[in-house]
């Protein structure tokens, strides 16, 4: 996971920590731990952020799956 990718994408739409947390349904400290790769983001978690974010395929693919996902 891209963890500087994430927090970039999140901040260019100015979203918090804590808007993230609530999208996923975590505390803070959980959606914390979870931006800096300290604990893994579950699938519905991934796809929950993509969502709030606005990703495009290719952000969500550099972001959780280190640009491996295949390319259409």
């Amino acid at each position: 996971m891209n963890t500087l990718e994430l927090e970039i994408a999140r901040r260019r739409k100015g979203k918090t920590r804590r808007d993230m947390a609530s999208a996923i349904g975590k505390c803070l400290n959980a959606y914390a731990k979870k931006e800096t790769g300290k604990t893994p983001f579950t699938d519905e978690e991934k796809l929950a952020l993509a969502a709030g974010l606005g990703l495009t395929m290719e952000q969500f693919s550099v972001i959780f799956f280190d640009d491996k996902l295949p390319k259409r």
